[in-house]
């Protein structure tokens, strides 16, 4: 059995932290490219424009494969979308709320 005061015990343990913080790191950091419509992408692009007051006329569409995933503005803003690699919980769509609102009873008034 390997004593925890030996050098190569030590070493166990060194490496066991390394791993530990590598998996923290691409467990908490890593991310992804994400595919976004053309409609998603000028709307960004309108709010880049309306908050970083830019003065650009138009933006060219960043492809990667065959999906659009951002822009680039003519002032040298880029846009691209990312998701993490790993999802800790369920991420709530806009699809999601319309249909709790639809659910939800009708509310009645009490007088």
């Amino acid at each position: 059995m390997l004593s925890l005061l030996s050098p190569l015990g030590a070493l166990v343990i060194a490496l066991w932290g390394i791993f530990g913080c590598y998996f923290a790191w691409f467990a908490f950091s890593a991310k992804k490219i994400q595919g976004i419509t053309t409609g998603d992408a000028y709307v960004l692009w309108k709010a880049h424009k309306q908050f970083a007051k830019c003065k650009a006329l138009e933006c060219v569409q960043v492809v990667r494969g065959k999906k659009l995933v951002g822009f680039k503005c003519e002032c040298g803003y880029e846009y691209i979308q990312k998701k993490p690699i790993l999802n800790f919980g369920k991420m709530v769509t806009p699809t999601d709320l319309t249909q709790k609102v639809r659910k939800s009873p009708p509310s009645t008034i009490i007088s």
